[in-house]
């Protein structure tokens, strides 16, 4: 005995089913589904999901997973270098690692390699950022500002001696830095170089010899390093630092 043909679905199935069989044999971008991924602005082509950084240049610097790193638009540079300075004054440098930056910011640690190549390049550029705000910016902003030299002066005791509190320790923590590593303290002493020249200048614009107005420009920068140690003698140095400019 004969078995019966197997049903067969009605035509209108079996017109759907080739439809989708054709459109899974032709690929994305056809029929309605997604369209071909974007090109960024070099020309490269951006896979779906990626970041317009996840290209060929960003992978040159970095082999990391095909995803930015969390936070990476809203935290910058300066971010990281001010935290791990803020983290320097905290714990000395021993404590500035990537980790507890990368907690104290709210973001991964992929987010680091994205401004840093290494650790490295993070405590070169927290001294650039100290040497730069704490004396080059400085004496450009004095000299913009103008005056006279005894007046200029007088604005970079005052910073020495009434800065703050955070001022003078970041410079305490530097220089603890500093006694642990060469480079850094080689970088400490050019920037008190700085400083002291500055000062030298200003008190040879007042009418002192090359010679005694960089002793004298030693004598009080000495004054103001040492003022660090000790919260007393800084709250009576300004007097003793205003007669000694009064006598130039």
């Amino acid at each position: 005995m004969a078995r019966p043909a197997p049903a067969q679905p009605p035509i209108e199935m079996q017109r759907g089913q080739r439809g989708k069989d054709d459109r899974h044999r032709q690929g994305p971008g056809i029929h309605g589904s997604s369209p071909p991924p974007p090109a960024a602005a070099d020309g490269s082509v951006l896979r779906p999901g990626l970041a317009p950084v996840n290209t060929v240049a960003y992978g040159q610097f970095m082999n990391t997973e095909n995803e930015a790193p969390k936070g990476a638009g809203r935290i910058g540079r300066d971010d990281w270098i001010r935290a791990a300075l803020a983290l320097l004054l905290d714990e000395g440098i021993a404590g500035v690692r990537v980790e507890p930056l990368a907690l104290r910011l709210g973001v991964t640690k992929g987010s680091f390699y994205w401004h840093f190549k290494d650790r490295a390049a993070l405590h070169a550029a927290m001294l650039a950022q100290w040497r730069a705000s704490t004396t080059r910016d400085v004496i450009a902003r004095f000299e913009r500002e103008g005056g006279a030299p005894r007046a200029k002066l007088r604005r970079v005791l005052a910073l020495a001696t009434g800065g703050g509190a955070t001022a003078v320790a970041l410079d305490t923590a530097m220089r603890g830095w500093g006694r642990l590593e060469p480079s850094v303290a080689a970088a400490i002493a050019a920037t008190d170089d700085e400083r002291i020249a500055y000062m030298a200048g200003l008190l040879h614009a007042m009418g002192l010899p090359p010679g005694p107005a960089d002793l004298r420009a030693r004598i009080l920068y000495l004054a103001w390093v040492g003022s660090s140690f000790s919260q007393a003698a800084r709250r009576g140095l300004w007097r003793e630092l205003e007669a000694l400019i009064s006598r130039t």
